[in-house]
């Protein structure tokens, strides 16, 4: 994580598919910021509340839970119908 100018990384990308959500040891350890960069929904395409519910819980364990620095969707629009993008 760091080279001979100093620190070369400043964000650590996380992918949040499957598993725990738990705080990211190694980043956190080297005083690097976690972003939970790319989830989605494969396969599901659910629009309906209990499915919006289940988002806020895991930003929210992402936020809090693992100490991410930010969530971030993947996909925010697109054509297909699989569950991938917000929109």
């Amino acid at each position: 994580v760091n080279g001979p100018g100093g620190s070369i990384v400043g964000v650590v990308g996380a992918h949040g598919y499957s598993g725990t959500i738990a705080p990211f040891a190694n980043a956190q350890a080297a005083n690097k910021r976690v972003w939970q960069t790319e989830v989605s929904d494969l396969g599901t395409n659910k629009s309906d509340i209990s499915d919006g519910l289940r988002w806020a819980k895991s930003i929210h364990s992402y936020m809090v839970a693992a100490e991410a620095n930010a969530w971030l969707y993947w996909l925010a629009a697109h054509t297909i119908t699989t569950g991938e993008s917000l929109i």
